[in-house]
């Protein structure tokens, strides 16, 4: 079985909460579920739409994910 290397938001065979999609992590990662990515969208000012949500939640975290990693190298 391949597994290639992504980034970003992962998208695949299977619902938001079917774990059908394998992923290979590295010590001291964490992954968000879907809903919660969603979430995050909505309470950043997504519509209704899954997609918009998505979009904005994974902008949101990744946004998250560079504040973390600027505090680590000025620590």
């Amino acid at each position: 079985m391949d597994f290639p290397r992504m980034n970003g938001p992962i998208s695949g065979p299977g619902t938001e909460t079917s774990d059908d999609i394998p992923a290979m992590l590295s010590d001291g990662e964490f992954v968000v579920n879907a809903k919660a990515v969603r979430g995050v969208g909505k309470l950043n000012g997504a519509g209704k739409s899954k997609a918009e949500q998505r979009r904005e939640g994974a902008r949101m975290m990744y946004a998250l994910q560079k504040a973390g990693e600027q505090a680590m190298r000025k620590a």
